[in-house]
């Protein structure tokens, strides 16, 4: 069978793309949702999509994994470009009647212009403000230390194996479908703010108990409340956003607050790879990242009062 051998550059520019166009996709995306959803279902229709989401993750890499095994790989991303065009192509079915005319000015104002009146929106509302620092915090303080720091935390401090490692990891992903669904049957619509807030802290404290955690079946356990615990802080966070957000003005916040989130996750991951670099234990770096958590809920708590009046 004849194989053709694929230069770096070409996976690297494709890599690209599709990054660019993935980051493009979830503003366009959580902007769209108030337009064509109830104010009082976005919190649902939030949470329906991150739990599809999460199933989409648990079960991609396993189903083309399958795949893989059975056709070419050439075929494979042939039939997943097809999928995205139909899925690309069922946007186009959506109408939305009202804003017409805001979307016709838009069109005339240049992308910078319209990035900096999206951050000067943002940061003259106090409640967006205050939500995208809590976006910010949570980012920054957790991605690494949990998600990069999980294999080292399985291997160093759990002293488990590929398969333990695997458990805690799927457990991780169990709890966040089962926090999305459980979001989507509760929707909540009132005091989301101050609920968010308590959750931050609760998963703080969950934090600071996995860093404790010495045998894997007492790791499981505490990994799929974190795991749940993640879906029950940003879906109302989002919601939140999208409901008092002006509708022409949504995207460009949506972009900001999706910005703020992903732009941090590789300086969390740099920062926890520097400490573990000069030999600082995963189990010391996730008990310290916990306490930012705690610390800035009390902070928001007293300085944003606005977060957990809003919704009341």
């Amino acid at each position: 069978m004849f194989i053709m051998e694929v230069p770096i550059w070409i996976l690297a520019i494709n890599a690209a793309f599709f990054g660019m166009f993935g980051g493009l996709f979830e503003p366009a995306r959580d902007s769209l949702l108030p337009k064509i959803i109830q104010t009082e279902q976005l919190t649902r229709a939030n949470s329906l999509i991150q739990g599809a989401i999460q199933v989409a993750l648990f079960s991609g890499p396993l189903l083309a994994g399958l795949l893989i095994s059975i056709i070419n790989y050439h075929i494979l991303l042939i039939f997943i470009s097809l999928l995205l065009g139909i899925a690309g192509l069922g946007v186009l079915f959506i109408r939305v009647t009202h804003g017409t005319s805001m979307v016709k000015e838009q069109k005339d104002i240049s992308f910078i212009k319209q990035l900096k009146e999206g951050f000067v929106y943002t940061w003259e509302k106090p409640l967006l403000r205050a939500l995208f620092t809590i976006t910010v915090i949570t980012n920054l303080f957790i991605s690494g230390p949990l998600m990069m720091g999980l294999p080292v935390f399985v291997e160093g401090v759990l002293k488990g194996n590929s398969l333990d490692y695997s458990f805690v990891q799927g457990g991780f992903t169990f709890g966040m479908i089962a926090g999305s669904i459980i979001i989507s049957i509760i929707n909540i619509n009132r005091n989301r703010g101050a609920y968010a807030l308590y959750l931050i802290a609760f998963q703080g404290l969950g934090m600071l108990l996995f860093s404790q955690v010495q045998i894997i079946e007492i790791a499981i356990p505490v990994i799929i409340l974190i795991g749940m615990l993640n879906p029950a802080i940003n879906i109302p966070l989002i919601s939140m956003v999208q409901t008092y957000t002006d509708r022409n003005k949504i995207g460009r916040v949506m972009s900001l607050i999706r910005t703020g989130s992903l732009g941090l996750i590789p300086l969390s991951y740099a920062i926890t790879s520097f400490l573990l670099g000069i030999g600082i234990k995963i189990n010391i770096i996730m008990a310290w990242s916990s306490l930012p958590l705690l610390v800035s809920v009390v902070i928001l708590f007293v300085r944003f009062p606005i977060i957990r009046k809003a919704d009341g």
